[in-house]
């Protein structure tokens, strides 16, 4: 495993045996334990260590997975920069570990990729399924990048898994601080709006895991007005706020167990119908159907607030530096 910051020019020979010098690796920065004190309330990266283990073996949801990814495929495409951007960075390879997920489309926009994760189980994962796509073990609560590293952030539901709001705005405010100014943020969150999620979330979770309706722990969220809020605090001005996955998702999930082991004809006409809900985003009723609020944003190139910078107390069991796994 190499540092990352030992990597920051990495020559690619070609024919010939001349070498041409590939895009720099974001610039590293040291990072230590602590958000707000609240670090340690949050799941760890051995529970997610061990959330991946546990699923990865488990082909029942393979299915919802590809409607998943084709959910987050057509609502990014439209609203990736046109071009080819120098560096990307996506926040958790949940789904590149168990599924094709986003790493092909995000390829075509980007000459770099980075790919982050908590989990070291994820990351090796996401190694197979994707060879070429570069990976780190870092926290979103802190990240090891320096100010200013990524022109695009895809951000799909990695925020929404922390105990309480103080961490998932710390989360935030890193993003903004290591976006350029007039990068791309990509956000979703769960919808609190929506009465499922909102039911979900005022259960205990322990009940709701025990009885299979959430398979792993999910955390505090923010409504599309406060999201919007916290955005503009952090410097960020925003385009854009929607909400995306419009189908009713436990009996999508079930639909989809049912079928797994049909032909491919029928499993694509499932498909066809559970993509068919997402029509349900241009009506006034979005924000209660929707399972994702999602934010577009744009870092100005006007001097923005600056994001208080993480003091060395504050920096509790986070790792002091950034691998590629």
């Amino acid at each position: 495993m190499l540092p990352l910051e030992c990597r920051n020019q990495s020559p690619r020979l070609q024919a010939g045996g001349q070498s041409q010098m590939m895009p720099r690796d974001p610039p590293f920065k040291p990072c230590g334990p602590q958000v707000g004190g609240a670090l340690n309330t949050s799941p760890d990266p051995d529970y997610w260590d061990q959330v991946a283990l546990d699923w990865q073996p488990d082909q029942r949801d393979l299915l919802w997975r590809r409607h998943s990814d084709q959910v987050n495929i057509s609502f990014l495409e439209p609203r990736l920069p046109a071009g080819r951007v120098e560096r990307l960075l996506k926040t958790d390879l949940f789904d590149e570990a168990n599924s094709e997920g986003l790493a092909p489309l995000l390829a075509q926009h980007a000459a770099m990729v980075v790919g982050i994760d908590v989990s070291t189980s994820v990351l090796r994962a996401a190694r197979r399924q994707h060879p070429l796509l570069r990976r780190a073990a870092a926290d979103v609560r802190c990240l090891p990048f320096a100010n200013e590293s990524f022109d695009c952030i895809v951000s799909t539901s990695t925020l929404d898994h922390f105990v309480n709001r103080d961490e998932l705005l710390a989360s935030l405010n890193e993003l903004a601080r290591v976006l350029r100014p007039r990068g791309l943020l990509i956000l979703t969150l769960d919808n609190p709006s929506n009465p499922v999620v909102g039911l979900r979330n005022a259960l205990p979770f322990a009940w709701l895991h025990r009885i299979g309706v959430v398979p792993y722990y999910v955390g505090a969220t923010l409504r599309a007005r406060d999201l919007r809020a916290h955005a503009e605090a952090a410097g960020l001005e925003v385009k854009e706020t929607t909400f995306v996955l419009h189908c009713p998702r436990l009996l999508a999930v079930m639909a989809t167990r049912l079928v797994r082991h049909c032909r491919r004809e029928t499993q694509d006409r499932l498909l066809r119908v559970l993509g068919g809900f997402e029509g349900l985003a241009s009506l006034p009723t979005r924000r209660f159907t929707g399972y994702f609020v999602a934010l577009c944003a744009t870092k100005p190139t006007r001097d923005a607030p600056d994001v208080p910078a993480l003091g060395a107390m504050q920096r509790g069991k986070l790792k002091e530096s950034l691998y590629e796994i």
